[in-house]
């Protein structure tokens, strides 16, 4: 779980961006600044993450997080917790 604010980081959500959600079993595409506590935001390649996000289930998930630590390197993801 990346908590963006924690590590100081204020990401702002652009108007317009958009996500795919999962809401009453159906996928909606919503903009992202309508996104609330407990939606299930559908994640594919290439997408930008537009909130903060606990991961539920992951595949080969690497994320490249430049914009927060500098690094270009893509960072490997889980769904396992962690401490």
């Amino acid at each position: 779980y990346i908590n963006l604010q924690q590590i100081g980081v204020q990401q702002k959500i652009v108007p317009g961006d958009e996500c795919f959600v999962i809401r009453e079993s159906k996928i909606q595409r919503i903009k992202a600044s309508e996104l609330v506590r407990g939606d299930i935001v559908r994640i594919s390649k290439s997408d930008r993450i537009c909130a903060d996000c606990r991961l539920i289930y992951a595949k080969n998930l690497k994320i490249e997080t430049s914009w927060i630590t500098g690094d270009v390197d893509y960072i490997d993801y889980t769904a396992e917790a962690t401490d």
